[in-house]
């Protein structure tokens, strides 16, 4: 990577998330952040690196330029709007418009009110579209609008939620930009126009997403989650504390392919691998970082990454092609890596000490009998050589008291050992994601039962680690395995009586596949968590209840496979059609959909919105009156004091009765 090039001190506060870079005379990279004071800073990166005669130096208020907004900045984006032009334009979000600027012309490009506010804004091009200027595309309130050069609608779509990011990236290696949208309802989409061709769900609200390199792209969660995917699959992933500011990708160690920076909200500055997630490179600063961003500074192709914090400190790293490593390492860092080191150290001496039991039970005898461990035995930590881990699924209906239903898994052996303490790893599920199970010394079993409630209708990877033995030793066995919770495991299969009250739901979506009902079947064996696996020879009809709030589900498969889902909930019908269609490999489907309900609920906020509207047409009407009232008494004010005859007022028959306040205040 390289070295600092300069510490530059701002001396003005920044707004996390709330920086970029553009060269608006198409030449010069300009650091461009939000304040504190809902203005703009400006700053030309050549002068302050031209003027510093050390590593550190002060921003002198010169070389500072700020833009007066007077409204609360939400989000900043600057990039090039004009086919055959490299200069940059300035665009900038609020909670309820979004204007272009140019910065060079000192003008205005378009000014747009978005109602609900923007809470994101990226700038480039998108395939599909009928033109191939680049616009501005702003993410607000489960939509997004795209802006050319002159302000007109050039791009609209809807998403699930509310916006949390958005990124352009050629997630189907076509050679043309697809749009990478995160939001609040925890899924990332891919819309190539306005068609939606990818999906993934997460954890939590995405609040970042980065084009890496092709179809790889990484990700930021606000529950301090960051990862990468390569399509739809997903490389790695890892949790902290903290929760990310700024993600970007950089080549670090200038062998072509990028790495990925993370600007951390406690001050660390990390860089990982983006194919296994190793860190190469970590610096910290002294505050949050407030944003990260690549810049060519001189012009010569040598990428510089440039680093600010909330408190004004700028750090500029430079390439460094010699050694591909960083010069600057912080005590901090130096920390890190002893501590490293120790903990390197400390699991070579347990690896050791293994070594040394293994001895010892060799010379114990043990492997006479499999299935037979003799005390001695026992007190090194010796278990049978059959030793097995098991773990089985089963759904609890919960009790009358204050126990919700729920998923347990068991863990059990299959001998008189003891399960000391069991780990859990799950996304989504536990907080912190982790769950351990640690019994007494007096209550451990050879069976731990751990209650499971995921909150949404996603796969989840269970990883597993027990510690295994018998009471009696220090000493345990580490078994470690991965189970998978199918999709749909919050759905209890009903009984034959609760069959028909499922069937009479009035909303449903029909499905006309063309496919055997025992395909179907297959799908529902291998996504609800069943008993025993259900076969059938031909149509069929399935009644679930969910463990979450006791609504039903309805299945009924004809025998030319065309399927019908009852279900008063309509994100749910749309899961188990996407999960169907790509069980069986159906690209498009013409489904037959009617939701009563929610067409009522619809209708009555339609209703309620016109009835708003209407409200605020005649309030505007009755300001609209008032005002002209309230202008033709202050021009007869302002004639009776020039003629000074102002207590004549007073004595005006047609002045309305209504504005008695107002005559009586005038001849103060």
């Amino acid at each position: 990577m390289g070295t600092p090039v300069l510490s530059l001190k701002l001396g003005h506060k920044i707004l996390p998330d709330r920086v970029t870079i553009g060269a608006y005379d198409g030449k010069h990279p300009v650091l461009t952040a939000a304040t504190s004071g809902e203005r703009i800073l400006l700053l030309e990166l050549l002068k302050p690196l031209s003027q510093a005669t050390g590593r550190q130096v002060d921003a002198s208020a010169e070389d500072i330029t700020f833009l007066n907004i007077n409204q609360p900045i939400t989000c900043l984006s600057a990039g090039p709007m004009l086919k055959n032009s490299e200069r940059s334009f300035l665009f900038v979000g609020t909670l309820t418009n979004m204007f272009g600027y140019d910065v060079e012309n000192n003008k205005d490009l378009f000014y747009k009110e978005v109602a609900d506010g923007v809470n994101v804004i990226e700038v480039g091009k998108i395939g599909g579209l009928p033109s191939e200027d680049p616009i501005a595309i702003a993410g607000g309130n489960c939509s997004l609008q795209g802006f050319d050069y002159e302000g007109n609608d050039a791009f609209w779509t809807v998403t699930g939620d509310n916006v949390g990011a958005i990124a352009l990236c050629d997630f189907d290696s076509d050679g043309n930009n697809e749009l990478l949208v995160g939001s609040d309802d925890f899924d990332i989409r891919m819309f190539k126009g306005d068609q939606i061709i990818g999906e993934t769900t997460e954890t939590d609200a995405i609040s970042h997403i980065a084009p890496l390199q092709g179809h790889i792209f990484a990700y930021a969660l606000v529950n301090g989650t960051i990862g990468v995917y390569e399509k739809l699959q997903r490389l790695w992933r890892i949790k902290s504390k903290n929760h990310a500011v700024s993600i970007c990708a950089y080549d670090y160690d200038g062998d072509g392919n990028p790495e990925l920076v993370t600007g951390w909200s406690n001050g660390k500055l990390d860089i990982r691998n983006i194919r296994t997630g190793e860190v190469v490179f970590k610096d910290n600063f002294m505050n949050p970082l407030a944003g990260i961003c690549p810049a060519d500074l001189f012009q010569d192709g040598r990428i510089h990454l440039v680093c600010v914090d909330v408190d004004g400190e700028v750090r500029i790293y430079r390439p460094n092609s010699s050694d591909g490593r960083m010069h600057h390492i912080s005590p901090n860092v130096e920390q890190d890596a002893v501590r490293e080191l120790s903990m390197k150290k400390h699991h070579l001496m347990l690896e050791l000490r293994n070594y040394e039991v293994g001895r010892v039970k060799k010379s114990a005898g043990i492997g006479e009998a499999p299935n037979l461990i003799s005390d001695r035995q026992r007190s090194v930590g010796a278990i049978p050589t059959q030793t097995q881990l098991q773990t089985a699924f089963a759904i609890n209906m919960g009790t009358e008291d204050k126990q919700q239903p729920h998923i347990e898994i068991t863990l059990s052996t299959n001998n008189d050992t003891v399960i000391k303490a069991a780990l859990i790893f799950a996304e989504g599920i536990f907080q912190g994601e982790c769950h351990v199970v640690h019994p007494k010394t007096e209550n451990l079993h050879s069976k731990i039962t751990v209650p499971l409630m995921p909150p949404k209708n996603v796969v989840v990877d269970l990883h597993i680690k027990a510690y295994v033995g018998y009471k009696d030793t220090k000493h345990f066995h580490v078994f470690e395995m991965t189970r998978q919770l199918p999709r749909f495991t919050m759905y209890a299969l009903c009984k034959e009586d609760q069959r028909e009250a499922a069937a009479d739901i009035t909303s449903y979506v029909k499905l006309p596949i063309n496919e055997r009902p025992s395909r179907v079947m297959m799908w529902l064996n291998q996504n609800f968590l069943l008993a025993n696996e259900i076969e059938c020879k031909g149509a069929f009809e399935l009644a679930f209840i969910s463990l979450r709030n006791s609504q039903e589900l309805y299945f009924a498969v004809e025998s030319n496979g065309t399927t019908t889902v009852k279900t008063h909930d309509m994100d749910l019908a749309g899961d188990i059609v996407q999960s169907l269609c790509h069980f069986l490999n159906t690209a498009d489907l013409e489904a037959e959909a009617d939701f009563p309900e929610e067409i009522a609920q619809l209708d009555m906020l339609i209703r309620a919105v016109d009835d708003y509207q209407e409200s605020n047409d005649r309030l505007g009407a009755d300001i609209a009156d008032q005002s002209g009232v309230i202008k033709s008494l202050l021009i007869r004010a302002e004639d009776a004091r020039l003629i000074g005859m102002t207590c004549l007022l007073l004595f005006i028959p047609n002045i309305p009765t209504s504005h008695h306040s107002t005559r009586r205040l005038l001849p103060n």
